[in-house]
């Protein structure tokens, strides 16, 4: 089969935050979720899949009291492999700052833009939280990601606050709508895509003076048979990702 390109490992639905577009209904875990043996056997099952980036996702995998040990057998079975991890932040210390760093390629913290947003959409102090977590993951010598979900409550703000993100030292910037799932399904609260990729690229525009063609097309690709996601309670792998990107790798701020 083709190369692919992403998989992302949900390790648990638990997660400590309760945000109100999860797409997983992220919360308590699941029954009988995947134990560290059961996972290291998927690993050694993915070797013939040859993915280029897995992420540790979830809910919350940080949750995971085994999860170092995880990263550590991943290498084991797949040490050409990018190994990124997809966190809300709030569990990240001072003390577990450096060995996250160095048992991860890349560490993508969510926030969605200033307190106020962060508040109706994360809940309470989780601004000031994911803030910690990257000073703490750069202090380390990471270079974290910051993942923003855009809704129509931080659409407005978005270039204002991804020139905030640059001004404080954090230069990855991945983007992605929201889309309808999950606990969002009902909630109608997404924003106009085609509007949302002219303001990246009036962002990219304002930061490096270029200008990018846009397609003028609502059509967005979910990946299928580049993406695959595995859940925690099951070895099986179901092809597409529950959520999509409006990032091109072109524009990527890296």
């Amino acid at each position: 089969m083709n190369t692919i390109d992403t998989l992302y490992f949900h390790l648990t639905q638990a997660c400590n935050l309760h945000c109100i577009y999860c797409y997983f209904f992220a919360g308590k875990p699941m029954q009988n979720e995947l134990s560290t043996e059961e996972i290291s056997t998927i690993f050694k099952s993915l070797t013939r899949l040859k993915p280029i980036r897995v992420v540790f996702t979830g809910g919350e995998p940080l949750l995971r009291q085994d999860l170092l040990l995880l990263s550590f057998k991943f290498y084991e079975f797949l040490p050409n492999v990018t190994l990124c991890i997809a966190t809300n932040g709030t569990l990240i210390t001072k003390e577990n700052a450096k060995e996250i760093t160095h048992s991860f390629d890349e560490i993508i913290i969510s926030i969605d833009g200033s307190k106020e947003i962060n508040n109706i959409c994360r809940g309470d102090l989780t601004f000031e939280r994911s803030l910690r977590a990257f000073r703490y993951i750069l202090d380390a010598g990471g270079d974290p990601v910051a993942s923003i979900t855009v809704t129509k409550y931080n659409y407005l703000n978005i270039k204002d606050f991804m020139h905030y993100l640059i001004k404080i030292g954090i230069y990855k910037i991945h983007i992605s709508p929201l889309i309808s799932m999950g606990r969002a399904q009902n909630l109608n609260i997404s924003c106009n895509h085609v509007d949302l990729e002219k303001k990246v690229d009036e962002f990219w525009n304002e930061l490096f003076g270029l200008n990018i063609e846009i397609e003028d097309s609502k059509e967005i690709n979910c990946g299928v048979g580049k993406y695959l996601t595995i859940y925690p309670t099951s070895a099986s792998i179901s092809p597409g990702r529950s959520t999509i990107s409006t990032s091109r790798p072109s524009k990527s701020l890296t």
